[in-house]
């Protein structure tokens, strides 16, 4: 199992400049769904249509067995993934 903190796996996800590459090079090996990474939110907010396809998505997600994270950033990032109990910690 991989041990991991919200704020690293954002970077490693949303392959920030200032990432770990030994870490996204493990995250590579695991089945994550990157349900929403991104940094727009400092510039605008979710819409309507967004939320509906990020909830749909995390539905889905938790039908398939998935286990759902998210995180957001003290500079608006957000993070939201579906990932298994047992290949993923997140601290």
């Amino acid at each position: 199992m991989l041990t991991v903190k919200a704020k690293d796996l954002w970077f490693a996800l949303s392959e920030d400049e200032d990432a770990d590459e030994k870490l996204v090079k493990k995250l590579e090996k695991l089945d994550i769904l990157q349900i929403c990474v991104d940094f727009s939110m400092s510039e605008q907010h979710i819409g309507g249509d967004d939320i509906v396809r990020i909830v749909g998505e995390a539905l889905d997600a938790v039908a398939q067995g998935y286990k759902i994270a998210n995180w957001c950033g003290p500079e608006a990032q957000v993070l939201i993934i579906g990932y298994h109990d047992d290949d993923l910690k997140i601290v």
